[in-house]
């Protein structure tokens, strides 16, 4: 009987433990491997990408792109991003990059991207949810 309570507990917090690592796990992603995540079209908009790297699939969240301009202006961009599977990679969208009436280029164009903004989704990893980059100007 003991022996039977002893296997029970055991198998418990065996499947607690493996259940409590079944989660998502957003990146910025550089799926093209773009200089400084730069994926940028002719039309001066710059691509988005986020990957789900977790073992669990991720619901819908927010990305936040944010360009910093010259005289310390950071001009921010939300976008929607939808739900990820995991292992998979998703264009979030793209964002035009600032030129009017303030050029982010100076001579290059600074951003940050932050996968889970608003911090919504419960992750096996929250320190690696944002990247700088910079496009060349």
């Amino acid at each position: 009987m003991q022996r039977q309570k002893f296997v029970l507990i055991f198998l418990g917090l065996l499947m607690a433990a493996t259940l409590s690592g079944c989660k998502p796990d957003l990146v910025p992603a550089n799926p093209g491997g773009w200089a400084a995540y730069c994926d940028s079209d002719d039309q001066n908009n710059l691509k988005i990408h986020v990957k789900n790297q977790g073992n669990a699939d991720a619901p819908a969240s927010t990305t936040l792109v944010e360009f910093f301009l010259p005289g310390g202006v950071v001009q921010p961009v939300q976008l929607t991003t939808p739900p990820i599977p995991k292992g998979q990679t998703v264009t979030v969208g793209t964002v035009l990059i600032p030129t009017t009436p303030v050029n982010c280029f100076d001579p290059d164009c600074d951003f940050n991207i932050t996968v889970d903004s608003k911090n919504r989704v419960e992750e096996s990893k929250e320190n690696n949810n944002k990247v700088k980059g910079t496009c060349i100007g």
